[in-house]
């Protein structure tokens, strides 16, 4: 009998902890899907929760996995590129903006910014960031946005602004004033600037407030609502909405080693003037260019890309000056040797129009000949980077960068460069490569090799000596020879070679060579270098047209915002040995770009698969 009931208690006992389990594992499984549908209300739609709602829990398991397989933008890939980007988003928004708040709810659906300007404590107005957005791919919005948080009258969290139910008002510490007095709104537009102004009366270029507040209702809806209402739309993309023209449009590059004998290609596109154009506000023009160039190598893979913007900003008196005046943006990369194709994308933001062009590139191996050289390089101008460091632009002061870069006509300033969402003075670290700057000189090269009757022709080019006798102590003698079929005319000059040198290797030449009195036509360009009777190098042709009519050298000088620092530099050198499955290589060059910035995720990540590769590689 005892026995019989303790058989009953330890089953009384049993079931009570089967019960217990049982509603633990419940309750835990309510809390999981009850987080998932917290974490995707910015992706899921109101029929997808309603169905998931009414599952059972091992359907429910089904539904998770299908919902986030639907999304995955390459199936064919072992990861869920878009889960892995939304889980990171979300762990972003939880940390710094909160979980309900509307900049967690627009960085979940659009993602991150590609810029943010913060007006913290700008005169008159509360505090509020500016998010940009230039390259949007989501149905039923636009390409480009541009959306403006503020805090109301100064304090709580920051709101998403409407052009059409909020107004300028609100933005007013003094309201007092009344935006629409004519002296009031100039004094509020100079202060704010132009870019925050046109946020204020606009989300996208081209829309009023009244459509701006129809896609800030579209907004609010969530990523897949958006596909199921606008899908079907053609939605307003870069391919469709631009218009393709041909422009006469040319690039120029040189390859040359610097000291640590890296192979540098400096290049540039010149923009005509028939391609840009011109919006005027109050007394400013305003122009905005976006450039895109991918440096490709022989498999097709981007080794290098640069994604920028160009804001171009005059005054009258400014603008009398470069009104006809062309474009010229420059760059510089570091490459291995190899053939390469640059693919330049350049596109006017105002006139919807673009243009593509394509130039391929052979960066030799100069470093394995006793004596090597580069091309010849011709321009117009060359300046001391002393005289180069100016901060003025066109004879007028520089408005403050407002997105990413402001030029001048013919004054080709240093940027700031811009690091997270934040503005940095830019660096005159002289380790820094800049877009043709060889030494302590600002050199201006031409694209076609054009010039005017009596102008003179500055040639460039350095000479790369890898015996081991090195550089000669001897004076040496500089020939440029200018042929045609009718005639030849040679420019003869001795120089003391230690005056010039960079390194006990490289020999920079500069020579300057006057078109006086030189007959209009084509001409084969030559350069020679002679030590006594012996030729030590002698240059390939370079074509250079001598024309009656005049040629004008003004123009616009924007230069790529990113610079090559040492990082840059030895990062972009570890990515390329990776992909050339030169480990040694790339791990020697990971190790110093860390040393320069050891919380650089993307070196962090590169030497982890350096690692992985090493540890494969070890016997």
């Amino acid at each position: 009998m005892i026995f019989k009931k303790i058989i009953c208690v330890l089953l009384f006992f049993c079931c009570i902890n089967i019960f217990f389990s049982t509603f633990c594992h419940s309750e835990q499984k309510v809390n999981e899907y009850k987080k998932f549908l917290e974490q995707v209300s910015p992706v899921i739609d109101d029929e997808e929760k309603a169905y998931f709602l009414k599952l059972d829990d091992e359907r429910k398991e089904t539904f998770i996995q299908q919902f986030w397989d639907k999304l995955d933008p390459i199936p064919a890939t072992p990861e869920n590129e878009f889960k892995n980007d939304y889980l990171a988003r979300l762990d972003y928004v939880n940390t710094w903006y909160g979980r309900n708040s509307q900049r967690s709810k627009t960085y979940l659906v659009l993602g991150k910014p590609d810029f943010i300007q913060s007006y913290t404590s700008a005169p008159g107005i509360f505090p509020l960031e500016v998010w940009y957005y230039d390259h949007l791919a989501i149905d039923g919005l636009p390409a480009s946005l541009r959306l403006i948080f503020f805090k109301r009258h100064g304090v709580g969290d920051y709101r998403l602004y409407s052009p059409l139910l909020d107004g300028i008002n609100e933005i007013m510490i003094n309201r007092s004033l009344d935006p629409a007095q004519s002296e009031t709104k100039q004094l509020l537009w100079t202060a704010l600037g132009y870019d925050l102004r046109t946020a204020l009366e606009s989300i996208s270029p081209g829309f009023n407030k009244n459509t701006s507040e129809i896609y800030l209702a579209r907004l609010s809806m969530s990523l897949n609502t958006l596909k199921k209402k606008f899908g079907a739309e053609k939605r307003p993309t870069v391919e469709t909405t631009i218009y393709y023209k041909s422009y006469p449009a040319q690039v120029i590059t040189f390859i040359h080693l610097d000291q640590s004998m890296n192979y540098i290609i400096e290049g540039g596109v010149f923009i005509p003037r028939s391609f840009l154009s011109y919006e005027k506000y109050q007394d400013n023009y305003y122009a905005k260019i976006e450039i895109s160039l991918d440096i490709m190598n022989e498999d097709t893979i981007p080794v290098d890309a640069i994604n920028d913007v160009v804001n171009l900003q005059f005054t009258e008196s400014q603008w009398n000056e470069i009104s006809v005046s062309p474009l010229f943006y420059s760059f510089s990369s570091i490459l291995l040797p190899g053939s390469y194709r640059l693919v330049f994308l350049i596109r006017n933001s105002l006139k919807n129009e673009a243009f593509k062009i394509e130039k391929d590139v052979v960066v030799l191996e100069l470093e394995n000949q006793d004596i090597a050289a580069t091309d010849l390089l011709l321009g117009y101008k060359a300046i001391q980077e002393e005289r180069y460091k100016g901060t003025e632009c066109m004879g007028g002061p520089m408005r403050p960068p407002s997105k990413k870069q402001i030029v001048g006509a013919d004054q080709c300033v240093r940027p700031q460069k811009r690091k997270g969402s934040e503005l940095e003075s830019g660096n005159n670290n002289e380790n820094i490569i800049k877009p043709f700057e060889f030494s302590k000189m600002k050199y201006f090269p031409v694209t076609d090799n054009r010039f005017s009757l009596n102008q003179n022709v500055l040639v460039y080019n350095e000479i790369y000596f890898n015996n081991e006798q090195g550089i000669p102590e001897e004076p040496v003698s500089i020939i440029y020879v200018l042929k045609s079929s009718r005639t030849e005319r040679m420019f003869y000059e001795v120089i003391k070679v230690n005056d010039l040198l960079l390194d006990n290797r490289i020999l920079p030449l500069l020579g300057t060579l006057s078109l006086k009195e030189v007959p209009a036509g084509t001409y084969a360009l030559e350069a020679q270098i002679n030590m006594g009777d012996d030729i030590l190098w002698k240059s390939g042709k370079s074509e250079l047209l001598v024309t009656s009519e005049p040629v004008n050298f003004k123009r616009i000088l924007a230069e790529r915002t990113q610079t090559l620092t040492p990082f840059v530099l030895h990062y972009n050198l570890a990515r390329q040995y990776f992909m050339k499955e030169n480990i040694a290589k790339a791990r020697e060059h990971i190790i110093i770009a860390l040393d320069f910035d050891s919380d650089s995720s993307d070196a962090l990540l590169l030497s982890s698969e350096i690692s992985r590769k090493e540890e494969g590689n070890s016997p």
